[in-house]
């Protein structure tokens, strides 16, 4: 088996769980991720997250936006909440933990690659996942301790 092969074999093998909710349903449901569900919004993303998929998304928790140095001007310059929140998201490829642990890099919806640290807690763009592999009808969701900024 070829590297393209072995590739091909892990974007293909996401099995989707129709009973379960959408990644955009859990977040829209758990008031801990309700900053990030009215950004979605402002940024007329909340859709992309009903898609297909399958989607790894790294979910900033409400606690994580409090870090954020201006976070009204963050959401007022569309352009650039844009491009914060699909650093966020990683398109194609419904990725565990551990798949996260054997990764060095992965490629985000804004265009750019985001670190994966796995050494000790497992960290992405720096921030630790506080709590991962919440599996959803078209992807994963990893909570995160801080918002990524590219």
């Amino acid at each position: 088996m070829g590297l393209f092969d072995f590739l091909k074999g892990a974007k293909n093998g996401w099995k989707a769980d129709q009973n379960l909710p959408t990644i955009l349903d859990t977040v829209t449901a758990d008031t801990d991720y309700k900053t990030l569900v009215n950004a979605l919004k402002a940024a007329g993303l909340a859709d992309v997250l009903k898609k297909k998929g399958p989607f790894t998304v790294f979910v900033p928790n409400n606690s994580a936006f409090q870090d954020v140095t201006d976070l009204k001007a963050l959401t007022d310059d569309k352009a650039k909440l844009k491009t914060v929140l699909t650093f966020h998201v990683v398109a194609d490829w419904g990725l565990s933990y551990d798949d996260l642990m054997a990764k060095k890099t992965v490629a985000t919806m804004a265009g750019k690659d985001v670190a994966i640290d796995a050494s000790g807690l497992l960290k992405v763009g720096g921030a630790r996942i506080i709590r991962g592999n919440i599996k959803c009808r078209n992807g994963y969701i990893h909570v995160i301790d801080k918002v990524l900024v590219p």
